[in-house]
């Protein structure tokens, strides 16, 4: 359902996609298969996630590897050196979550995401 609502913006030629609390990687390895160009970064605030999910990424999928970035961060403070991202994530909202503060952030991933996106991650 998540890669449903995200796929006009996955399969844009020049896709840039940011997933906020990737975990294991699993829905950056999906969007890394279904565009071929797409350029995919992780985030996620727990390092021995960060570690798993990259090493996966090497053993599992080597041929994606060049173009799924995974970092160690803050989820709601986005990747700004990276932007312009399409940021999301395919957790539900809490109280620390991105998506509640969406609307409030001032990071440069998030003043990137398109408008449409942005309402439908802020009210999921």
């Amino acid at each position: 359902m998540v890669l449903e609502r995200l796929s006009e913006h996955i399969m844009r030629p020049d896709a840039r996609i940011l997933e906020i609390c990737c975990c294991s990687g699993y829905f950056c390895a999906l969007v890394a298969a279904m565009n071929d160009s797409a350029q995919v970064f992780g985030v996620d605030d727990r390092a021995s996630l960060i570690q798993r999910a990259q090493t996966a990424v090497n053993t599992d999928i080597p041929q994606h590897a060049d173009r799924i970035h995974l970092a160690e961060t803050d989820g709601r403070l986005g990747l700004p050196d990276f932007a312009p991202l399409t940021p999301f994530t395919s957790r539900p909202p809490c109280p620390k979550s991105p998506a509640s503060s969406f609307a409030n952030s001032k990071s440069a991933v998030v003043s990137s995401c398109p408008p449409a996106l942005k309402t439908a991650l802020t009210n999921s």
